[in-house]
């Protein structure tokens, strides 16, 4: 049987890596990947030198965000602190209970950013304690669509926003997080460093 070769837009081959890379980050506790193993999983071809910008990017515009946002840190030694925590529990996080949760249910476990609330940040009316757990639901909401609301933004385009944003919206994102409070000013000097 002759089976058609599927051909991805630069879309969702984006938004497959992305996927790729969180879920080898919440399977070891770190990013790892290889030209070799996305041809092999994903079955599209990518140099080594793009695969590690896009891995920089999910770490620092995703994962390392969601961290810091979820466990409400204020500076660098508490976020490598929570980092570590972080890293070690999220390879055997039981996420059975969110698996099949809407990205609008999965939010209501954790601290969601709407632009579009007067409030801005909203705590979950089922949030999680635990910030460490909360951080690792808060890295798996990333496959699901992540934390942020964008204002005037149908639910499916918000959902997409991780996986659509370029580097500039990503360091706007970190000084709006820096100018909320949210982000130390050296973790944002760190990250935009680190992006660029």
């Amino acid at each position: 049987m002759n089976r058609k070769k599927e051909t991805l837009t630069q879309e969702e081959m984006k938004k497959a890596l992305n996927n790729f890379l969180i879920k080898s980050y919440i399977a070891n506790g770190t990013i790892k990947a290889t030209p070799l193993s996305v041809k092999k999983n994903l079955n599209f071809n990518i140099k080594k030198d793009i695969l590690a910008d896009e891995m920089m990017s999910v770490r620092c515009g995703g994962v390392d965000i969601e961290i810091q946002a979820q466990c409400e840190l204020e500076n660098q030694n508490d976020f490598l602190k929570y980092y570590d925590k972080v890293s070690k529990m999220i390879t055997t996080f039981d996420f059975s209970k969110y698996e099949s949760m809407s990205i609008e249910e999965l939010r209501s476990y954790l601290l969601v950013w709407d632009e579009n609330d007067d409030n801005y940040v909203v705590r979950g009316e089922n949030l999680i304690k635990d910030k460490v757990k909360r951080a690792c639901v808060g890295v798996y909401s990333l496959l699901k669509g992540g934390t942020w609301i964008y204002a005037n933004k149908n639910s499916e385009d918000s959902e997409n926003k991780f996986f659509n944003s370029d580097i500039d919206e990503i360091i706007e994102r970190i000084n709006e997080m820096n100018f909320n409070g949210e982000l130390s000013e050296e973790d944002r000097e760190k990250l935009i460093n680190a992006l660029v």
